[in-house]
């Protein structure tokens, strides 16, 4: 009887460790200078199978709005499309909200590399495309030239990644 009981109490404490892990998703926090001023970017994604994607991209920091034209804004990005390469991850939306409102309706596109922790890992990486009409999945991915991440860690998870 105590097999039986301890066998139940683990499958209780064990199916939602499973259910987490079912599904793509990618986050994290980077904090960088952009045009010389300083910048932050906070996103979230989760994909269930084929369910629609779930999350945002978070941007405060100096955006290039035309050719050679910079504003410093605050903007967020309803995520539509979620792209999962190995330890890359390509995410893109509309924008939804923006503190300069000719900027709502555009499409972003943010592509990040997670490449672990720990003090021998090399740094996490990113290319942030603020105004892009690009959709993650026609984004170059696998041969996207990225910058490193000075400050913040990037998570990526593939759904057929263990936890």
């Amino acid at each position: 009887m105590k097999r039986y009981s301890l066998a139940i109490i683990l499958l209780a404490f064990a199916a939602p460790l499973f259910a987490q892990n079912n599904g793509s998703m990618a986050n994290g926090r980077i904090d960088y200078t952009s045009a010389g001023s300083p910048a932050s970017i906070q996103f979230r994604a989760h994909q269930h199978d084929s369910a629609p994607v779930d999350g945002d991209i978070r941007f405060d920091g100096m955006v290039e709005i035309s050719p050679g034209v910079f504003m410093n804004v605050s903007l967020t990005v309803t995520l539509d499309c979620l792209t999962i390469a190995g330890n890359r991850a390509a995410l893109s939306g509309l924008i939804t909200s923006s503190s300069e409102p000719s900027l709502v309706g555009q499409r972003s596109l943010l592509a990040v590399e997670d490449n672990g922790q720990g003090n021998n890992a090399p740094p996490d990486r990113f290319a942030w495309f603020p105004i892009s009409a690009d959709d993650c999945s026609s984004f170059p991915l696998a041969t996207a030239a990225l910058q490193n991440v000075p400050s913040g860690h990037v998570h990526v998870k593939a759904s057929n990644a263990p936890f």
